[in-house]
């Protein structure tokens, strides 16, 4: 923003000094050379210095508090350089036309406070000046029009400056917020999906091996919990050793084609059917989610489903575009509703829906009645989806300002006409310039829900510029005073009108508009007026308006790239810390845990003894509760967890998100006294249960006795058996203390 504003200042005021030559020159024979040629080397040197300071981004304070300075004093030592202080100027002094360029120079340079100060001291200087013989001995009243005009020609500008810092200031600020909560999402994005496929990996290699070396009793089944073993050891070694920054490819033919060899392998058939398969690719990951949750669910059929003699199972697998597939996995076995699934289970969440939701693809269960026909599992999937990329905050003035600054400028100009009525030789036709201006002017502001001005409307604003200067002019003596007065009043308000057309974004009208202006007042009073009616003036406030928005579309342009870019950022880095510490730490304390039975089994070819078939049971439960229970875990709750197993009790944790937004020292008194309740309980079955937030507790935990005197199975429970259980412990575990 800063760099906009200071080329366009330093651009601009380079013209504008350049309409200011022709004056200059005019005036050369009434002042002392040493002066005149100084202060001209120093304020066109500066404005010069000003462009190159800009484009290089070197010294622009600097550059522009010097031309500023140098026209205050060039204006305030003015009637001491003329060579003749008695004698009463034919012109305004060529100072005035670079009052403008002052202000603006001192709005890029100095504080805000300090440039509306300077924005008032310059023209009431210039107003003093004018009043005095070398100042051209005006009447008061034609001082403080120029000086009135001067304030407000500077007050736009600062005011626009002002704005657009403002502006700029808080698309920052909404940019860095918007960021922050970004990041803070996709990092937690990242935390899950790196959870969910370390949970997969676990449940479908550990937990799964565990379980059959505890259950292995005939050789067939022990050798086959060794290979799981050996099996589970490599998944960890390769788990660990993979990149978040793998981006090979995997065509969708190949994944269908893994997955149909692995259904051929199983120990029930799986008729498979391929249709339509396309051309395309996709993240190796996600084709390894697809995969891994494609086979557990054929796993699942072949559990739960019933007996293969009595149940028809079938994978079908249809190409979806290029690079998408869905994967159909059904049966005509038992069937189940998705909704009475407990949320402890963890073979349907973990491994099958949360790892193809991570993986950008979704799964859908069909049951067409509960306990008949069996289920169906579509997996469709065709590549990760991002976190939402949301918009890009864009720079732009409030409209009521812009409609405001045009208001009063097109209003002073109508008060300059009307000043100068007794000048025009006939006053109908002035007097119709005029209400032609106020009508295009009010029409061009009316407030309007469409911020393109309408192609008639810009039609009729070119007809007005063009109509306005063949009425004033006609009634005009081009030989007389024109320019020393305000009866020439025109130029300045075709170019208003002009800046409000290209505003609204009819740029190319408005250049027609201005350059209809300078041709007519070329062949009226000859090219030299352009300067003094302030023709050239009018064009280069056309020129700041176009140039500005484009500047503007461009900055918000470049914003977005650069928003998309801290985004892409943002998400390999979430990726990355994801990977080093939810995966890393997560395999670690898994290998730490299951690594030594793992190899115990292998060792053993699955023949284990019952004290090491009963720590399988512990181990696997322990892992589970890494998995369901997260933050319900720390060094004491995992201490009584194991001490209530190995006394024969079955603990469930579930950790269902209730306790994420408790700060350290909260959580860490909720499950310092979960573990408290779960060393005083002595029940056969403990649950403790994390509460959604909004509750004032924070934890649950039931205690249950079972009706069979405590025989329940050590490796699970079914429901039916909850009926008959009796609620001996309940306690809520509140998430603040009571004050």
């Amino acid at each position: 923003m800063e760099v906009v504003a200071s080329r366009s200042v330093a651009f601009f005021g380079l013209l504008f000094g350049a309409q200011t030559f022709p004056v200059m020159l005019g005036q050369v024979g009434v002042l002392q050379t040493g002066w005149f040629w100084g202060y001209n080397v120093a304020i066109f040197g500066g404005l010069l210095l000003c462009v190159v300071a800009a484009i290089a981004r070197r010294f622009v304070r600097i550059l522009n508090i010097f031309v500023s300075g140098a026209w205050l004093v060039a204006m305030a030592t003015w009637p001491l350089a003329v060579v003749d202080p008695s004698v009463v100027a034919d012109e305004r002094p060529w100072l005035w036309f670079l009052c403008t360029v002052a202000t603006a120079t001192a709005a890029i340079a100095l504080s805000t406070w300090a440039a509306t100060a300077y924005l008032v001291l310059a023209p009431a200087l210039y107003g003093v000046i004018r009043l005095t013989p070398p100042g051209g001995g005006a009447h008061w009243d034609l001082a403080a029009l120029d000086t009135v005009y001067a304030i407000l020609l500077g007050g736009a500008v600062l005011l626009i400056i002002t704005l657009l810092r403002q502006a700029a200031a808080s698309v920052d600020a909404a940019q860095a917020t918007a960021l922050a909560r970004y990041t803070h999402a996709v990092r937690q994005h990242a935390t899950e999906v790196e959870r969910v496929q370390v949970d997969s990996i676990v449940h479908d290699s550990v937990l799964t091996t565990l379980i059959s070396a505890a259950r292995a009793y005939t050789p067939d089944a022990m050798e086959l919990s060794a290979t799981m073993a050996g099996n589970a050891i490599g998944h960890l070694k390769e788990a660990q050793a993979s990149s978040p920054d793998d981006e090979s490819l995997v065509g969708v033919n190949q994944l269908a084609d893994r997955i149909t060899g692995s259904a051929e392998a199983l120990s029930a058939p799986f008729p498979s059917r391929v249709m339509g398969i396309g051309v395309g690719s996709i993240a190796v990951q996600t084709a390894e989610a697809l995969y891994s949750a494609s086979v557990q669910a054929m796993v699942n059929s072949l559990q739960h489903a019933g007996p293969a003699e009595s149940v028809d199972r079938w994978l079908r697998i249809t190409g979806e575009g290029a690079d998408g597939l869905e994967i159909e996995i059904g049966d005509t076995g038992v069937g189940f509703d998705l909704e009475d699934v407990p949320t402890e289970r963890l073979g349907l969440r973990i491994s099958i829906v949360e790892r193809v939701a991570n993986a950008g693809g979704e799964r859908r269960h069909r049951l067409p009645a509960r306990g008949g026909n069996g289920h169906h599992d579509p997996l469709a999937g065709s590549g990760c989806r991002g976190c939402g990329r949301g918009g890009v905050v864009v720079i732009t003035i409030p409209r009521y300002i812009i409609v405001a600054l045009a208001a009063v400028f097109s209003g002073y100009h109508l008060l300059l006409a009307v000043y100068s009525l007794d000048i025009p030789r006939d006053k109908v036709p002035f007097i119709a310039a005029m209400i032609l201006y106020a009508i295009a002017t009010t029409l061009s502001l009316w407030p309007s829900k469409v911020g393109r001005m309408p192609l008639w409307m810009a039609i009729a604003n070119v007809a007005v510029s063009i109509a306005l200067p063949l009425l004033v002019t006609a009634q005009l003596d081009v030989h007389g005073s024109v320019g020393s007065d305000y009866s020439t009043w025109y130029p300045a308000a075709i170019g208003t009108l002009m800046v409000i057309t290209s505003t609204r974004r009819r740029h190319f009208l408005a250049w027609v508009g201005v350059g209809s202006l300078a041709v007519q007042t070329a062949l009226w009073a000859g090219p030299g007026a352009l300067a003094t009616l302030g023709v050239v003036g009018s064009i280069v406030w056309v020129a700041v308006s176009h140039v500005l928005s484009r500047s503007l579309a461009k900055i918000s342009r470049d914003a977005q790239q650069y928003v998309v870019a801290e985004r892409e950022a943002a998400e390999w880095q979430a990726a990355q810390e994801a990977h080093l510490f939810e995966r890393q730490f997560r395999l670690r304390q898994t290998n730490r845990m299951a690594l030594p039975m793992l190899r115990q089994i292998v060792a053993a070819r699955g023949d284990l003894t019952d004290a090491q078939r009963q720590e399988c049971v512990y181990l696997e439960g322990a892992i589970r509760d890494e998995i369901r229970g997260r933050k319900l875990l720390n060094n004491r709750v995992r201490e009584q967890v194991m001490r209530a197993r190995r006394r024969g009790a079955i603990v469930t944790l579930l950790d269902e998100g209730g306790i994420d937004e408790l700060s350290d020292t909260e959580l860490e008194r909720v499950l310092n006294s979960l573990a408290d309740a779960l060393r005083n309980s002595d029940t056969d079955r403990l649950i403790a249960r994390t509460v959604p937030e909004g509750s004032d507790v924070a934890v649950t935990v039931v205690g249950l006795n079972s009706a069979d005197g405590g025989n329940s199975s050590a490796l699970g429970h079914t429901d039916e058996d909850e009926d008959d259980d009796q609620v001996d412990l309940w306690l809520e575990i509140p998430r603040a203390l009571e004050r």
